[in-house]
Formats: structure tokens, C-alpha cells, sequence
């Protein structure tokens, strides 16, 4: 398992496009009837931004999410943090994802693929994109061995 996760070859988590993710998003947090505003992630991601930049780590964006917390799968909601615009430092533009969430004021319409059970199967508990389909066996070898494993690994390719 561990080496599933450390040497695993993952598939891309495009399998969904950014809009059908923010209809997700949105859908999960209208059926809990969560407004971001009421709620005050808002006021919890402001509050953390102390040089009022509206961007901020992405440890304090999931921590003010999980201080409301928000009626998103994780997984979800990291693919949704990811997606949204960064600065020069990696830090997230929580404007950004607070227009994405909000559910109200910039409703998402839903895909044209939307299916309500297809489409939203792969955030059941994992994403496809979490799912391990190879383990890179060369770099695992190179870790473990050195640099002199390279000569083997090359004569087998």
C-alpha cells in the first residue's frame, strides 16, 4: 500500500471538467441547504488572510473549510482547491473558490453528460484520479539500490 502511494502512476483527475466539478460542489452544498455566506466561510477565509491579498496557503483554506464544515467530500473539495487560480507563492485564490461555491449568487447549470447517478459516482469515496493503475518499478529500484541499478534498468528497456 504504501508503495501504491509513493511510487503509484495515477490517472489525471480531468475526468471532470471544472464546471461539471463546480455543478458537484454546488449540488452537494444546496441539498444541505449550506449558504457560504451564512455560514461564514467567508469570514473565516478574511480572517486568516492577514495582508488582505485574497490568496492564502492551502493549509489555511482547508482548515477554515473544515471549521465550517463544508457538506463536500474531501476529495471533491481538493480537486476544487486545486483547480482555482494560484499566486507566485502557491497560495490559493480563496475569492475565486468562494465564487465557485457559491451556489446562489453564480448558480452552475448542469452538464449535458449529467446523469445524477453516473456522473457523480467517482466521488462516492475515492476519485479515479486517487486510484493507483501501475507502480513505477524503475524509480522504486533506483531508490532502493542507487544509481547502479541503472545499467540493469536500462538493458531491460
Amino acid at each position: 500500500m504504501t508503495l501504491a502511494r509513493v511510487y503509484g502512476e495515477r490517472t489525471q483527475d480531468g475526468d471532470v471538467d471544472t464546471a461539471g466539478l463546480i455543478y458537484l460542489v454546488q449540488d452537494s452544498l444546496r441539498k444541505h441547504n449550506f449558504d457560504i455566506r451564512t455560514n461564514k466561510l467567508q469570514e473565516a477565509l478574511i480572517q486568516r488572510d492577514a495582508q488582505k491579498s485574497e490568496y492564502l496557503c492551502l493549509n489555511e483554506v482547508v482548515t477554515a473549510c473544515k471549521a465550517v464544515k463544508i457538506p463536500v467530500p474531501r476529495d471533491m473539495l481538493a480537486t476544487l482547491v486545486s483547480r482555482c487560480s494560484r499566486n507566485e507563492r502557491e497560495e490559493v485564490n480563496y475569492r475565486e473558490l468562494l465564487q465557485y461555491m457559491d451556489w446562489k449568487t453564480y448558480p452552475v447549470p448542469p452538464p449535458t453528460n449529467y446523469q445524477q447517478g453516473v456522473f457523480n459516482q467517482s466521488w462516492s469515496q475515492r476519485s479515479p484520479a486517487d486510484q493507483v493503475h501501475r507502480i513505477q518499478y524503475p524509480t522504486l529500484l533506483r531508490d532502493i539500490f542507487g544509481e547502479a541499478i541503472n545499467s540493469l534498468i536500462e538493458q531491460q528497456n
